[in-house]
């Protein structure tokens, strides 16, 4: 009895063997040249470069510095991308379009992408603006990088450490503009403050400047007017008296 469960593990351990290898030889095989030319042909298709651009999100693969990484980064994304693109029904384009479409989730299979592997990669997308020549250029650079790793047969990879590392620059990325406004803050609670403050001396001065003026002009025209008074007044009697003394003393 023990013969036999020891014959059914070892066949099923064999099955397995064969069956890894088979996927592994199929894998390798994925991608070749033809449809890297076939991808090329949609590129070249696109011959107006319209200034209107596209926004979506894409890895920059500059910043994993690993190519295994990159492709599992920008799985997720390169799916958006692709059904973002396209062509006329029933022609060579659109069918070329649903070979990639097909060659991308081929791709997941070999390298065993999971849901996990998609979550954890968000952290290294970025916010990317491209014509639809230039992102149909960044679908075939991604299948020539699944070519190159695909044809040396080692898929398995573990991006975990790769997939903080573009957590942690995010992070800082995104405290940066928080620490630059809140210092952008701080200098308008102070300047506005004292242009308030110098605003309101300078309008201060400038009333009693006025105020004093008006005063000046005022006290005059009462001097004036009191001039005019003392000038144009009747003599009292004794300024009458000293006057008759004096006529009478000239006579």
């Amino acid at each position: 009895m023990i013969s036999h469960i020891a014959a059914a593990f070892l066949l099923l351990v064999a099955f397995a063997i064969h069956g890894t290898e088979q996927k592994n030889r199929g894998c390798s095989r994925l991608i070749h040249d033809v449809h890297l030319n076939r991808l090329l042909d949609l590129v070249d298709s696109q011959m107006m470069k319209p200034s209107c651009e596209l926004s979506f999100e894409y890895v920059d693969e500059r910043e994993l510095d690993d190519p295994k990484c990159f492709l599992r980064a920008a799985y997720s994304p390169l799916r958006n991308i692709l059904e973002s693109i396209e062509f006329k029904q029933n022609t060579p384009n659109s069918d070329t379009m649903k070979e990639v479409k097909d060659w991308h989730i081929e791709v997941g299979d070999c390298m065993e992408i999971n849901s996990s592997d998609e979550e954890e990669s968000k952290h290294c997308t970025r916010p990317f603006s491209r014509t639809a020549r230039q992102m149909l250029k960044l679908v075939h650079e991604y299948f020539s990088k699944a070519k190159e790793i695909l044809s040396k047969g080692n898929f398995s990879h573990d991006c975990s450490r790769v997939f903080e590392k573009c957590s942690d620059s995010k992070d800082k990325h995104s405290e940066k503009p928080e620490a630059r406004n809140t210092q952008g803050m701080a200098v308008t609670y102070v300047v506005v403050p004292s242009v308030l403050g110098i605003l309101l001396a300078v309008g201060g001065l400038l009333f009693y400047f006025h105020k004093s003026r008006m005063l000046a002009r005022r006290r005059l025209q009462r001097n004036e007017r009191n001039m005019e008074r003392q000038e144009g007044r009747p003599l009292n009697r004794r300024e009458g008296d000293v006057e008759l003394q004096i006529q009478e003393e000239e006579l």
